[in-house]
């Protein structure tokens, strides 16, 4: 009797442990989900950004904000300049069931020089689509911000009331003894990029990741806290 008193305690010892080691990892997964948060940085937008919506009643001209007409939408903050670490960061369009084919991309710099334009193809109707910048594009300057236009054209060619989706993209810097090491995770790495207001650093990692494991919630929550904070849908 006491052996089997024993083994039944044993057992149920080890359950105890075995839920609340579960417990406890689901509690970790959705602490991180909800405390994942992006803090912008205090950096507006330079004068107004809205593009030339038009009266024409064809869907595609019709301008919901700076970032989204045609059911695209750039992935660029409204709120404000978006920072980036990178010499060429990795920057975004959006569709949802569009029935734009093609977009026109310009990058300026603020004094009006390009240093970019060209005609891209998007990918799907629906999901993100990587903006294409040519690897021999002028690297983007430390403190300098950047103008991102995209029109999507919405006949056979452009036309000038074609609607304007527009970005800006500051680099930035961050003291290097305060970056994460390698070792961390994507979700860590891209909290820390959230938490220093780097947005188009922390979208490039939590897309990368969600390529990978879609259903994810922790990255799924991540993804829309980072889309909210620059008023995105």
């Amino acid at each position: 009797m006491k052996t089997r008193f024993a083994s039944t305690l044993l057992l149920a010892t080890a359950l105890t442990a075995s839920i609340g080691t579960a417990f406890a990892q689901s509690a970790g997964q959705l602490n991180n989900a909800v405390g994942f948060q992006f803090r912008p940085p205090n950096d507006g937008i330079p004068g107004n950004t809205t593009g030339g919506a038009s009266r024409n009643p064809d869907f595609c001209r019709i301008q919901q904000s700076p970032t989204q007409a045609g059911n695209l939408t750039l992935l660029a903050p409204e709120a404000f300049v978006g920072h980036t670490l990178a010499e060429s960061p990795e920057l975004f369009i959006r569709a949802d069931q569009t029935s734009v084919k093609q977009v026109f991309v310009s990058f300026q710099n603020l004094q009006g020089e390009t240093l970019y334009q060209g005609f891209q193809s998007l990918t799907e109707n629906t999901g993100l689509t990587r903006i294409e910048l040519p690897a021999d594009m002028t690297q983007l300057e430390l403190d300098k911000a950047y103008r991102l236009s995209v029109v999507p054209v919405c006949q056979a060619t452009l036309r000038p009331d074609d609607p304007v989706l527009t970005g800006y993209i500051r680099r930035v810097s961050l003291p290097q003894d305060a970056i994460p090491t390698e070792t961390v995770s994507s979700l860590d790495m891209a909290s820390y990029y959230a938490a220093s207001g780097i947005w188009y650093d922390t979208l490039a990692l939590l897309q990368a990741e969600l390529s990978e494991e879609p259903a994810d919630p922790s990255l799924q929550s991540a993804w829309e806290a980072v889309l909210s904070s620059g008023r995105l849908p």
